[in-house]
């Protein structure tokens, strides 16, 4: 199998992290030379270590495990309004998130494994526009295969 090298830059800004593709390359000395050259451009020289050369072999599938969208979303008290507890989430299609983990699970309002739809609102002390668990519903909908055709 043909090998290529992948030279990648990530920096972080603010807690998000940012990645760059910058090109595939037939060795990793030409990869090298890429960093070399772009090392001083702007942007770049803020973050030099951030240069990273992945090796990888043509026609293999390099991720083979899916992935999921993690997200903290705000549960209502089951007892006092306008109190709120942190809940970790993964977000579905459909803008439905399954409940993962509470920070305070015995006075939250839904509990870990409930299906919930969110909105979008202002919460004193925490944030202008953060999610916030509003209904339960009966679980996620199942997403499409993407070879089928829409109906």
């Amino acid at each position: 199998m043909t090998k290529v090298f992948v030279l990648q830059h990530e920096h972080e800004i603010c807690g998000r992290e940012h990645a760059k593709f910058i090109g595939v390359y037939a060795t990793n000395d030409d990869a090298e030379d890429a960093i070399v050259r772009l090392r001083m451009q702007p942007g770049f020289r803020d973050w030099p270590d951030g240069f990273s050369i992945g090796e990888y072999e043509l026609g293999v599938d390099h991720w083979v495990e899916g992935f999921i969208t993690a997200v903290n979303i705000l549960i209502p008290s089951r007892t006092s309004a306008g109190e709120y507890y942190t809940a970790g989430s993964v977000w579905y299609p459909g803008d439905v998130y399954e409940i993962t983990d509470i920070d305070a699970p015995q006075r939250a309002k839904f509990d870990v494994g409930d299906f919930v739809r969110c909105i979008e609102k202002a919460v004193p002390e925490i944030g202008d526009r953060v999610l916030v668990a509003y209904e339960a519903v009966e679980e996620k909908a199942e997403p499409r295969d993407a070879r089928e055709s829409p109906s």
